[in-house]
């Protein structure tokens, strides 16, 4: 027999549970207590998918690519100093990492890897080769030479290193880069930060340039790009600004500057008149010395439904009169402030593809004041998609003090590797 106070723990505790049985009934799930949800509620058949992070977390990602080559060249020629045959095998191991951060960040690094080995090193001629680093020529010197003998020259270098931010209407890059403000094919007036030469064999690599380089959308029309490059003391630095004018089917650019003490103003028109392309640049310089001369180039290129390619362009270099041809020679930087030791040169181009896979390429420049010239003939072949093969030759003919006479004849066989 249940006692009076017995009863009234039951009728408490009954009472409780038709009031907790209501609450829950209606939504309230705040009032039940954790372990009875826990006892009469089903476990889930899998786990619950996690949290998403933090909206700041989702915006910042960070992707990471690479690509890169392997490169070797042989080639054989003459000392320009002695005349005595040498020669030279070139290899380079190329890496290209590239990281990526968030939608607007980008760093970008070309480290390489590069061993020339042969009788060259011991020549003469081989010291042209040693100017061209980053020692003489840059601001941060990020190259180093691990092995110098009689026959092997081995160097590292970060080729390019820089970081980028971007976005729809703005863009700057700081660090090691590359800056080509010219448009012509042989030489070209407007390119003053890292210039390279139509005689070289690797036309496409240049020696970075440490500059700070931002580019502005003004319009649809215009873009304005300004360029600052440090050089040791502020004095010797550059400073330069273009403008990109786009009109119809032309591009137009005005270009102001210094560049190490040398005041330049110039102009460039790249574009196509019917089926051809036509470009145009202009430049004037107030030297540091104090020294006036202007340069001008005009050329065109057309491509034939027959697969066959020709071009010409016309140079024109005031500063010629005054280059010292000793300094020329010995000089790589004063070679690719002068460019040229004569005024008036024509260059021509023709291409023809022999099959989609085997093209052939010529070049030719000829000095119309010491009437001295220079062909340079190319056959490629991609053997593979990843697999380029280049044969090649460069033969000079000159008499008297021409722009060609000193050089030598040289041929050579690329074999260049993508990954």
């Amino acid at each position: 027999m249940i006692s009076r106070p017995d009863r009234i723990c039951c009728l408490l505790v009954m009472a409780l549970a038709l009031l907790l049985n209501g609450a829950a009934s209606a939504g309230e799930e705040t009032l039940v207590p954790v372990s009875f949800k826990e006892a009469s509620s089903p476990r889930p058949e899998a786990p619950a998918p996690p949290k998403k992070p933090p909206e700041y977390l989702q915006e910042t990602f960070i992707h990471v690519d690479a690509k890169g080559y392997y490169k070797n060249i042989s080639a054989a020629s003459r000392s320009m100093t002695n005349k005595k045959r040498y020669g030279s095998n070139l290899q380079r191991y190329r890496i290209e990492p590239t990281i990526d951060i968030g939608d607007n960040i980008q760093i970008y690094i070309a480290c390489d890897n590069q061993v020339i080995a042969g009788d060259f090193v011991s020549n003469p001629d081989f010291d042209m080769v040693k100017q061209e680093d980053q020692k003489n020529l840059d601001w941060w010197d990020a190259e180093w030479t691990l092995v110098y003998s009689n026959r092997v020259y081995y160097t590292t270098e970060f080729y390019r290193a820089y970081l980028k931010y971007y976005d729809d209407k703005f863009q700057v890059i700081a660090g090691k880069q590359n800056i080509d403000w010219g448009r012509c094919r042989f030489y070209s007036p407007m390119d003053l930060f890292n210039p390279n030469s139509p005689l070289d064999i690797e036309r496409d690599e240049r020696v970075g340039v440490d500059a700070i380089n931002a580019t502005a959308s003004i319009t649809d029309f215009i873009d304005l790009d300004m360029v600052y490059v440090p050089y040791g003391a502020l004095k010797k630095s550059s400073f330069a600004a273009k403008m990109l004018c786009r009109a119809g089917n032309y591009d137009i650019f005005l270009m102001t500057g210094q560049f190490k003490k040398d005041n330049v103003i110039g102009a460039c028109i790249d574009g196509y008149l019917g089926g051809a392309g036509v470009r145009g640049e202009y430049t004037y310089t107030w030297q540091k010395t104090g020294g006036k001369f202007f340069r001008i180039v005009l050329g065109a290129d057309y491509a034939f439904k027959n697969k066959l390619r020709m071009g010409g362009e016309y140079f024109f270099n005031g500063m010629a009169h005054d280059v010292n041809r000793d300094e020329f020679y010995a000089s790589y930087q004063y070679s690719k402030e002068a460019l040229t030791l004569e005024k008036n040169l024509v260059g021509a181009t023709v291409g023809y593809d022999i099959t989609p896979l085997i093209k052939w390429d010529n070049a030719i420049l000829y000095d119309m004041g010491g009437r001295s010239l220079f062909i340079n003939p190319e056959l490629k072949y991609n053997m593979l998609p990843n697999l380029d093969i280049t044969l090649g030759a460069q033969v000079f003919w000159g008499t008297g003090e021409s722009e060609f006479v000193t050089y030598t004849n040289r041929y050579y066989l690329e074999v260049k590797y993508f990954f």
